[in-house]
């Protein structure tokens, strides 16, 4: 059974970043992933999504954007191919099309089964994510079966959807996405909002979030927060 300091599940953003600050201070680590890096991009993003945040503001430990267009929007195969770049240069030891089955506790630390095998480690690092499974209200399970119902991580592009209107549930930055994409496709499209923030795009000709960028905003601690509970359970800003 192969032995390492550290194992970090997952090689996104959040995997790659932990590698890199695990690099800089010379602790062996190996990063397990599923599929390929950045494997949620690659298989769960719709044809034309566009990050909700401007290029200059894609930086993670050691590396940020560096083109042509800081003021513009990344889509998938090009923030994929940001994430590749990082991984090489962070030299990221990642072992690919490798799924974790359990992680249990041993006696000199964790014992992590894989598709390829067993590992060992004196701590792990679960940097999945929280948006990989689609919440889908109870209510869709009494719709007609003749009314097609699809999650977001399985929409690809208007011409894939059956004629006729088209209700998207959720206001948040894929919802508004997806129901831009089909109202301009030709159809008839309503959007039910639920609780959220809607900011504006900008503000006095800068993005809204270099304003929340320079005053702080994005990079409050918790420590800061008046009310932590609050922020919990405040939505997303969109």
């Amino acid at each position: 059974m192969p032995r390492t300091t550290t194992l970090i599940i997952g090689a996104g953003q959040a995997g790659l970043a932990m590698s890199h600050c695990l690099s800089e201070l010379d602790i062996e680590h190996v990063v397990l992933e599923r599929g390929q890096l950045a494997q949620r991009w690659r298989t769960q993003s719709w044809d034309s999504l566009r990050l909700l945040t401007p290029n200059w503001m894609t930086r993670l430990p050691g590396f940020q954007y560096d083109g042509s267009d800081p003021d513009g929007f990344m889509s998938a195969p090009e923030l994929i191919a940001f994430f590749e770049r990082y991984a090489a240069s962070s030299a990221t030891p990642i072992l690919t099309d490798t799924a974790v089955q359990s992680v249990e506790r041993s006696m000199d630390g964790f014992r992590v089964v894989t598709s390829r095998g067993e590992w060992s480690a004196s701590s792990v690092v679960v940097a999945t994510g929280y948006c990989d499974l689609p919440a889908i209200p109870p209510a869709s399970r009494s719709v007609a079966p003749s009314v097609l119902q699809i999650a977001a991580p399985d929409y690809r592009r208007p011409d894939h959807l059956p004629t006729g209107g088209v209700l998207v549930v959720g206001g948040s930055a894929t919802g508004v996405q997806l129901a831009d994409e089909i109202q301009r496709s030709g159809r008839q499209v309503t959007l039910a909002v639920g609780r959220h923030t809607r900011l504006p795009r900008s503000h006095r000709g800068r993005d809204i979030l270099w304003w929340l960028d320079r005053l702080g905003a994005l990079s409050q601690s918790a420590d800061e927060d008046e009310d932590n509970e609050r922020s919990r359970h405040q939505p997303s800003m969109q």
